[in-house]
């Protein structure tokens, strides 16, 4: 010592054994020692904990389902990847990242099964945390187009009868009354001045077709009596 393994400077300070390497590829090391030693392995792992509040959703659905658990990381903080032990559960969330304090996370997954119960696994290796999920998931509900149209077609024809049958006899009962705001006022004024002007309008138009029925009227009357008298 010190020598250069593959690149990497490994020395001895203070009897302890050093290196410069920062991957971590499979290193055989062989030592002698005329007493005993002591290997320390330092690893940061990411150790998973916590607990389960609540599983909700729906199966065969665009939405899905979600599981909300709090978690949080006993060793270091880092990625956890997800995993599912089930063959109908395809896991949407597959990673994690936990720190050392609680926070609630949301999990999403999609599932074809109603009656559901299966395994959530946190992490891996020995630190990894396996949490038992059992919950219902109703199926979506799909309503039929032509259903809904004649729903949709019904609740217009609903509008439109409470309009006419309420609102605007109820608007011209207020206008009489005096129980309408200011505005409703200003509307009902601009109704009637737009009835003033139409009727102004048309009056000649009314006018001439009166006439001319009294005169076609009289005409006709005029030529029975003459037929009658000959």
């Amino acid at each position: 010592m010190p020598a250069v393994i593959e690149g990497s400077t490994w020395y001895v300070n203070n009897y302890v054994l050093h290196t410069n390497l920062t991957k971590a590829p499979p290193v055989i090391v062989r030592m002698q020692s005329l007493g005993s030693f002591r290997v320390t392995k330092t690893v940061q792992a990411v150790c998973p904990t916590g607990s389960l509040i609540a599983v909700s959703g729906c199966s065969n659905c665009k939405i899905g389902c979600t599981a909300l658990i709090t978690l949080k990381s006993n060793c270091f903080p880092g990625l956890a990847k997800l995993s599912v032990v089930s063959e109908y559960v395809n896991l949407l969330t597959n990673s994690i990242y936990l720190s050392a304090g609680e926070q609630n996370y949301t999990i999403a997954f999609h599932t074809t099964q109603i009656s559901n119960s299966f395994s959530l696994v946190i992490g891996e290796g020995e630190a990894a945390k396996s949490f038992d999920l059992s919950f219902q998931a109703p199926e979506d509900v799909k309503i039929d187009t032509e259903d809904n149209q004649q729903l949709n077609s019904a609740s217009i024809s609903a509008k439109t009868s409470d309009f006419f049958t309420g609102s605007i006899p109820g608007f011209f009962d207020g206008a009489l009354k005096g129980t309408l705001s200011w505005w409703k006022y200003l509307i009902f004024a601009l109704i009637i001045v737009g009835a003033i002007i139409l009727v102004i309008i048309l009056f000649p138009y009314l006018l001439k077709a009166i006439r001319s029925i009294v005169h076609h009227l009289s005409t006709a009357f005029k030529t029975k009596k003459y037929v009658k008298v000959i």
